[in-house]
């Protein structure tokens, strides 16, 4: 399988020496390490992703080079390298496909999908990329552009959901 990144192969002995480190230092050593040698690397790698932490500072040291500024480059050239298919899918009978779009959307009120956003917003409100990438697809399009304070729905719901479904 082809990754998105074109990274040097493994390096035995730096991978040797990074897991004796982590051995003797320990997972946050390598974390202020990664810190050091890449500061943008270590803010979108968790500081507790050993296999991550590990990987990235190994290419630092083969390449000299930031590991995000390799990852950024290698998959810029591949998506520009792709084609990209566009297309659309048109339902034959629009007005039966929107009565049926508003008829699922009452089902799933009906089965708790207020209460189910509820707890997301209340489990993330204070990340709001973990709302916006929670594969909440029941919830429609528009949560990604929601912040917390729209998702303050009252009982009025239901009525609001009819009118702006149709």
């Amino acid at each position: 399988m082809e990754g998105l990144a074109d990274l040097p192969e493994r390096d035995d002995l730096i991978s040797a020496e990074l897991e004796c480190d982590l051995e003797t230092f320990g997972l946050d050593y390598l974390f202020r390490r990664l810190e050091d040698l890449d500061p943008e690397a270590a803010l979108v790698i968790h500081q507790n992703d050993r296999q991550r932490i590990l990987r990235a500072i190994e290419v630092c040291l083969i390449t000299n080079e930031k590991f995000s500024t390799i990852q950024k480059h290698a998959v810029k050239e591949k998506i520009l390298k792709r084609k990209i298919l566009t297309f659309a899918i048109v339902p034959q009978d629009r007005h039966q496909y929107k009565k049926e779009l508003h008829d699922r959307f009452k089902l799933m009120i009906k089965r708790g999908l207020i209460d189910e956003v509820r707890g997301i917003r209340d489990r993330f409100s204070k990340n709001l990329s973990a709302l916006v990438w929670s594969s909440m697809n029941s919830v429609g399009s528009h949560m990604r552009c929601c912040t917390p304070k729209h998702l303050q729905w009252n009982v009025n719901l239901p009525a609001q959901v009819s009118n702006t479904v149709r």
